[in-house]
């Protein structure tokens, strides 16, 4: 997260202008550095093929997964948390606290005072895949669900399948878990491969009752018509991976 003092001179004291939220999107995100290991020390390589930033200005970046018919690209990343490795060695990396660039609240960084800068919020709260050498293009992968993600830890089950784990970092959120449809299979290039995290079932955990409970809208649809408390419209299974929080919340997470 930035602050906004030292990296684009902000104050507190006016709205911010189209120059400092410009400073500010280009300060967020991530970076793939090489390094190497001299005997003693890792030492970063300046100049190297491998690096660069990918930040909230980075250009499109491509969804998978059933939420891509609405949102079929992004804007960059930005909110970055934890993440995990994949099998195919490429980095997941989470987008948590989205909403509080757009917000004018106490710790908010205002984007929407220039609204043609302000966030389009849907575009973020993923999982963001990268391939540190570049080979493959980023992707944000809808069948993870959209929350304030805190981490991805993986595991490829007995019979590979591809487990991703997931926190949701806000008090009295959920954890989830998804689980992919098909099996991994290390034989085959990495862009076949990473198309384990385009299609599966992502579950939340119930706690008080010991099981999981799938976010997909042809086995819980009728769950979900009973929710009393459900505040959004849920039509198809791109409204379930959008409004994971609300619909785990509805099906009794």
């Amino acid at each position: 997260y930035p602050n906004p003092l030292f990296v684009s001179g902000y104050t507190g004291l006016a709205p911010k202008t189209k120059e400092e939220i410009t400073a500010e999107k280009l300060s967020v995100g991530g970076t793939v550095v090489e390094v190497v290991y001299d005997g003693k020390n890792w030492k970063y390589v300046p100049g190297s093929k491998y690096n660069r930033r990918l930040t909230a200005a980075y250009p499109k970046i491509e969804f998978t997964g059933a939420a891509k018919v609405r949102i079929p690209f992004g804007i960059g990343t930005l909110a970055n948390c934890s993440g995990g490795r994949t099998p195919w060695l490429t980095a997941l990396s989470c987008e948590e606290n989205y909403p509080d660039f757009n917000s004018d609240e106490r710790f908010g960084y205002r984007w929407k005072d220039v609204p043609e800068l302000a966030l389009k919020e849907e575009q973020y709260g993923w999982v963001v895949e990268i391939d540190p050498l570049g080979e493959l293009p980023p992707q944000k992968h809808t069948a993870l669900g959209r929350f304030k993600h805190e981490n991805a830890a993986l595991h490829t089950g007995k019979n590979g399948q591809l487990v991703v784990y997931m926190g949701d970092d806000e008090a009295d959120q959920h954890l989830y878990k998804f689980v992919s449809a098909d099996k991994l299979d290390k034989t085959k290039p990495r862009a076949e491969q990473r198309k384990l995290l385009e299609k599966g079932t992502l579950y939340a955990a119930d706690f008080g009752n010991g099981k999981w409970l799938p976010l997909d809208l042809a086995r819980c649809k009728a769950d979900l018509a009973k929710a009393k408390d459900l505040k959004v419209k849920i039509e198809f299974q791109a409204d379930v991976l959008i409004n994971a929080r609300e619909v785990a919340r509805g099906l009794g997470a």
